[in-house]
């Protein structure tokens, strides 16, 4: 019994340091061969590179991760990730699987109509469920709805650029990151993906740099002070509900025989001479404006002002639509129009 009990107990002492030796060769190995995870993550925003996208009629900076692209009037930004995968927007289960996971699709349109007017033009979305959505953002404002079903869909934006012109903004929501997709957890694990809080991070950035160019000269500058300067007399005038159009404005050079042509605004008002146009005139001169031409007595009566500073020239043209007693403006009904642009 001794001798079974002394061959006993140093066959457990082998048999534990055997257990102990494996195990620590087990884990010297393990850590030796733990796999590598490669440099895919996405960066943090601090530490991407941003780029600056420009056009015709828009500007905004982006993330170098991004690709853009322009197809007719809309410019599109995106990311996305290889990964093949069930699509899960599909409620019938017979479309094909996904070879990419998108985390980011944003696109942008300018239309030349006001967000109500867009809107009611498409028939879709309701107008009075969207103008009770308002959103801002630094100097953006408009309306901001969301169009989905179990997450899939979009966000759409309607930012306003001018009594004109709207600013049409489509953001995807990435369904795969929802909560209600059972392995939600997978996608945001792959490498490289664009998780929805750095998505909304870097959307926001980027709405932040965009710019609208409203409108482009001859010489492909961008044309914005004359649009501001007219708001900014209009505002101080209290001179509300007035609708601009785009117009040319031909404009003689002093000392030059060709007309040179503008791109800016004009407004049109069916008024007496004194309550608009000529407080307009008087701001356009405390601003140090000073009148470049006048055009008149041409047998209709037909008067037109021009004035300049800088880069900027207005013209202010009355026209009489009613009798005329001894020749004289004062008193008579006029069409007038008033249109502001940038020099080239």
């Amino acid at each position: 019994m001794k001798k079974q009990k002394g061959f006993i107990v140093p066959l457990l002492a082998v048999l534990v340091l055997l257990a102990v030796g494996g195990g620590v060769y087990v884990y010297k190995n393990k850590k030796v061969q733990a796999p590598v995870v490669s440099n895919t993550e996405t960066p943090k925003d601090e530490n991407l590179a941003w780029k600056k996208y420009s056009d015709t009629g828009i500007s905004f900076e982006y993330p170098t991760i991004l690709s853009v692209k322009k197809a007719g009037d809309t410019v599109t930004l995106s990311h996305s990730v290889d990964y093949k995968h069930r699509d899960t927007c599909d409620f019938k289960g017979d479309a094909p699987p996904l070879e990419k996971v998108t985390d980011f699709d944003v696109s942008f349109l300018i239309v030349n109509k006001s967000p109500k007017d867009y809107i009611q033009n498409n028939g879709w979305p309701d107008w009075n469920y969207v103008s009770k959505n308002p959103f801002t953002l630094g100097s953006w404002s408009g309306y901001k709805i969301e169009s989905s079903i179990e997450s899939c869909g979009e966000y759409i934006y309607y930012l306003t650029i001018s009594p004109t012109k709207t600013l049409v903004i489509t953001r995807a929501l990435a369904t795969e990151f929802s909560m209600i997709v059972a392995d939600h957890q997978t996608y945001l694990k792959l490498p490289g993906i664009i998780p929805p809080s750095q998505e909304g991070e870097i959307f926001t950035k980027i709405l932040s740099s965009l710019k609208v160019q409203q409108h482009i000269n001859v010489e492909g500058q961008f044309v914005t002070e004359s649009y501001t300067l007219m708001n900014e007399i209009l505002s101080k005038l209290n001179i509300k509900n007035i609708n601009f159009t785009d117009v040319s404005l031909k404009w003689l050079e002093v000392g030059v025989d060709t007309k040179v042509v503008y791109y800016g605004y004009s407004f049109t008002v069916f008024d007496q001479y004194s309550v608009l146009v000529s407080p307009f005139e008087e701001e356009l001169k405390s601003r140090g404006f000073v009148e470049d031409s006048l055009n008149g007595g041409d047998g209709t009566f037909r008067w037109q002002h021009g004035y300049s500073k800088n880069n900027v020239v207005c013209t202010i043209t009355h026209t009489p639509v009613s009798p005329i007693d001894n020749d004289e403006l004062v008193g008579t009904k006029h069409i007038n129009t008033v249109a502001c642009a940038d020099r080239k």
